[in-house]
């Protein structure tokens, strides 16, 4: 009797200790949805002609989209994980280009965080995703360059420097579709040769 109640206390005391020894376990996913993804029109071999108010254009390429699902551990001490999608679109020319991201956020409103350089000027736009008009600033409609694009959502920052970008236009249909500077500098999208 006296083994048996010794065995019994053995295991009550062990079994948090074992349990603490468990292998990982998910936590969460944020993943990103079909309707989220489709808001890149950019899937690779895409070339995009931009151009500047001195007329000068810049060309890039679209080169690459690749759509990852990461592992995170929040900390060494937490046996569990979260699974977290990231979607990457590269697009570049001669020192200039493109990088759009779209990721799942732990506990948070997915993020689309579009980065750009442009002969040493630059900006870093960022939307909530899915983009809808409910949630980001929006316009019917806009003209650049005499073409008109419908659906187009804006992202206004404050800015204290002429290199630094401060209004983003997109277009979930064609993209960047205006970029402008604090001083009055801007780049147009001038048109996008598609992959055949």
């Amino acid at each position: 009797m006296k083994n048996l109640f010794l065995f019994l206390f053995f295991l009550v005391i062990s079994t948090p200790l074992f349990q603490g020894c468990k292998k990982d376990h998910l936590l969460g996913k944020f993943l990103l949805t079909e309707k989220m993804k489709s808001q890149n029109p950019f899937h690779g071999g895409e070339t995009l002609y931009f151009i500047s108010d001195s007329l000068k254009e810049f060309v890039v390429d679209c080169i690459v989209r690749r759509d990852q699902i990461h592992k995170y551990h929040p900390s060494i001490s937490e046996s569990g994980y979260y699974l977290i999608e990231v979607e990457q679109t590269s697009c570049s020319g001669n020192y200039n280009g493109f990088w759009l991201e779209m990721a799942g956020q732990i506990n948070s409103t997915p993020e689309f965080k579009i980065q750009f350089s442009f002969e040493k000027k630059g900006g870093d736009f960022r939307f909530n995703l899915p983009l809808n008009k409910e949630t980001s600033d929006y316009a019917d409609s806009i003209r650049v360059r005499d073409k008109w694009y419908y659906d187009v959502f804006i992202n206004e920052q404050d800015s204290d420097t002429a290199i630094r970008a401060n209004k983003l236009y997109y277009s979930t249909q064609y993209g960047i579709i205006k970029i402008e500077w604090p001083d009055g500098h801007f780049m147009e999208l001038e048109k996008i040769d598609w992959p055949q």
